[in-house]
């Protein structure tokens, strides 16, 4: 997918999480600050369009955490329910490549700040609610610590090989500290006097690429993308006045 094609469908996201008709006078607009924690699996996605790239990725553990805005649209449906929301996440990336016992593995760490812009589209009326937040995000790369390469056995080649297996570490001085994606949060959260207790779950991927092929050798891949699974708690409390609903009749 094209970046001007993600962009659309973000759009798109948008529009429809703030323009959904209600029916009901029982809904109030809600805001909502919170803060998720908890932890992911991540790797990276090689490939090339002339060739299959010989590379043997493994997940790598890291954990994540961030600051939650949420609004919560005044319109409402029966069942489907809208609003926006806005965060801002420490969250922990890498990949590992194997070698199946050739070489050390190579593992390449990253800490990014991530900033997420998601629709969200929730479920239930009282005290439990069920939620899925489709969006985009903008990561960028803070810090990033890589294992050191092994010896090249193929001194012909500009990248390095170990036996079948090529080698592709990141190289923080020539590749990509900025990336964007999409993303995607399902989550099931409930009510107390003291708030709101969350537990969700994400996935991301980017569109952009980790790897700069453009500046590096042609046995680079044209295709490196970060990926993350994760899952997290969070706590939310209510700020602001609450509001009547607006009520919107279907046309």
């Amino acid at each position: 997918m094209t970046l001007t094609r993600f962009t659309i469908l973000l759009i798109f996201l948008l529009l429809f999480a703030t323009s959904v008709r209600g029916q009901e006078e029982e809904t109030q607009i809600k805001n909502y600050i919170g803060f998720n924690a908890g932890g992911n699996i991540s790797s990276v996605f090689f490939n090339h369009l002339a060739f299959r790239p010989n590379v043997r990725t493994a997940l790598l553990p890291g954990a994540q955490a961030g600051i939650v805005y949420r609004h919560f649209s005044p319109l409402k449906t029966g069942i489907l329910n809208t609003g926006l929301q806005v965060s801002v996440y420490f969250s922990q990336k890498g990949y590992t490549q194997e070698f199946l016992g050739l070489a050390p593995n190579i593992t390449s760490r990253f800490n990014y700040v991530e900033v997420p812009f998601s629709a969200i589209i929730y479920f239930g009326k009282k005290k439990t609610k069920f939620f899925v937040n489709p969006g985009i995000f903008v990561e960028y790369l803070i810090s990033s610590e890589v294992d050191a390469a092994p010896a090249d056995d193929d001194e012909e080649q500009d990248f390095i090989n170990v036996g079948p297996f090529n080698v592709f570490p990141y190289n923080q001085g020539t590749d990509n500290r900025v990336g964007i994606g999409g993303r995607i949060e399902g989550a099931i959260s409930r009510d107390f006097p003291f708030g709101t207790i969350q537990l969700g779950g994400n996935f991301s991927y980017t569109i952009t690429n980790l790897l700069d092929f453009e500046s590096r050798s042609s046995g680079i891949p044209d295709t490196s993308n970060n990926f993350a699974i994760g899952v997290t708690v969070g706590y939310f409390f209510p700020i602001g006045r609450k509001q009547p609903a607006k009520v919107v009749e279907e046309e």
